[in-house]
């Protein structure tokens, strides 16, 4: 008579992995040094630097010409962290940005050399909708450059930075080395491994068959009780062989 022992191991493990990869944004800095120093470029103006553009307007004025060492157009008195020019700002400076920026970091300074100090009143957006701010930023004498950073993490479309002083006056200040951050792209990667179910029939007088199939949707630990229970019935079934033998 014709014998079948069956026994049956299993294994299944499947996962996906999507994981977000961001390369390090690329920094783009405004020096505005493109334009002749002893030209005065008023607002509204544009300009643009590789990825960015910025379209800057404002209530009074904001001025991009020469510093004080080329040309100082105005009597500002104020020296270019990296010349020749600068943004030179009666009041407010609003920047609006082609396409988001992940951060922004500006050096300013107190435009007026007899003036009252000046306390700057920082404001970010994305998509019309406040991210930071209205952030107060307390600046020191005039040519004591100050660098001020976004502190919040989060896309900027547009800026807004506007100069008063202790009664609420506006007052002047100069703005150079604007650094915004192109947001890199990305990506998500999905790795699948899987493994496969094993079904071994072993007979007196038929051949050894193996069954192979995948199935994905089952987690881990349901693979590790699988794995567990054929082994159990493999110690059975051996057993169960040998006492057949005999």
């Amino acid at each position: 008579m014709k014998k079948r022992i069956v026994t049956t191991a299993a294994l299944l493990f499947a996962f996906s992995v999507s994981a977000p990869a961001h390369a390090a944004s690329e920094p783009i800095t405004f020096d505005f040094d493109d334009s002749d120093p002893s030209v005065e470029l008023t607002t509204p103006f544009q300009q643009t630097s590789l990825a960015f553009e910025i379209s800057v307007t404002s209530n009074q004025g904001v001025y991009i010409s020469g510093d004080a060492n080329n040309g100082d157009i105005g009597v500002w008195s104020l020296i270019a962290p990296s010349g020749p020019n600068l943004m030179k700002i009666w009041d407010n400076a609003d920047i609006s940005l082609n396409q988001p920026s992940s951060g922004w970091d500006v050096a300013c300074s107190t435009g007026d050399t007899g003036g009252p100090s000046v306390t700057l009143t920082i404001t970010s957006y994305f998509e019309g909708n406040i991210v930071e701010g209205p952030r107060i930023v307390a600046l020191g004498a005039l040519n004591e450059w100050q660098t001020i950073s976004s502190s919040v993490a989060g896309l900027v479309d547009r800026i807004n930075i506007e100069g008063r002083d202790s009664t609420m006056s506006t007052q002047p200040f100069g703005c150079d080395d604007l650094v915004l951050y192109e947001e890199s792209a990305t990506t998500t990667t999905e790795v699948t491994t899987t493994t496969t179910d094993v079904v071994t029939t072993q007979a007196s007088s038929e051949n050894t068959l193996v069954k192979t199939g995948a199935d994905g949707s089952r987690g881990a630990q349901a693979a590790i009780l699988l794995l567990a229970l054929g082994a159990i019935a493999l110690v059975f079934t051996r057993r169960q062989a040998r006492v057949a033998s005999k």
